[in-house]
């Protein structure tokens, strides 16, 4: 009898640890993979941050501050002649 009990406490507790090990294992290849996922996503953020930080630099420069003068506000130099073209009605670009 005392060696029946002995053998089906044995089990369960086989059991029970071999349950915990299994849980452990899926979290630890669970959160594997999304720690993988955040290191990739961290990665293109860097790259998006230094593709920013360029085009800060850009922006700071006398020559993109004049391209967007003429481009967006359609200012002139001195002694300069603008053009504008205007289409037709019913014409497409």
């Amino acid at each position: 009898m005392r060696k029946k009990i002995f053998i089906y406490v044995l089990g369960f507790v086989i059991i029970y640890l071999t349950y915990i090990n299994v849980k452990v294992l899926y979290f630890n290849i669970k959160y594997s993979f999304e720690i993988n996922r955040i290191k990739k996503e961290i990665v293109k953020e860097k790259v998006l941050q230094d593709d920013l930080k360029d085009k800060i630099k850009d922006t700071k420069k006398e020559s993109y501050i004049e391209e967007k003068a003429r481009t967006i506000l359609g200012l002139v130099k001195k002694g300069e002649v603008a053009y504008q073209i205007i289409n037709k009605k019913g014409d497409r670009d």
